[in-house]
């Protein structure tokens, strides 16, 4: 009978899948992060034009960021980006020198 190897979970590797988990966390961060953001510049960028232009247009409402929150959350989303890369990667290098 094979003795199960340190690192192996019935066929998942528990290195891989907790890189992948920290890599859609990230990920997911990184977006949720920027949408606020973005959404406050687009908005901001298309009253500009309303008023360049002088279009006979009404404003599109702009709603105050909580900056601090939003780079708080971006750092967040950095550092489980690198985590999941860094795990990733070292994962790969011991399963290459265990073969």
């Amino acid at each position: 009978m094979k003795a199960m190897r340190e690192s192996s979970f019935n066929g998942f590797y528990i290195g891989a899948v907790a890189s992948a988990l920290l890599l859609s966390y990230g990920i997911k961060s990184a977006v949720a992060a920027a949408s606020d953001p973005l959404t406050a510049g687009i908005s901001a960028a298309v009253n500009w034009m309303i008023h360049r232009f002088q279009l006979e247009a009404l404003y599109l409402p702009t709603d105050t960021v909580p900056w601090l929150i939003a780079c708080y959350t971006g750092i967040g989303a950095v550092i489980a980006i690198l985590l999941g890369l860094r795990l990733g990667m070292w994962v790969k290098r011991k399963s290459a020198i265990q073969r």
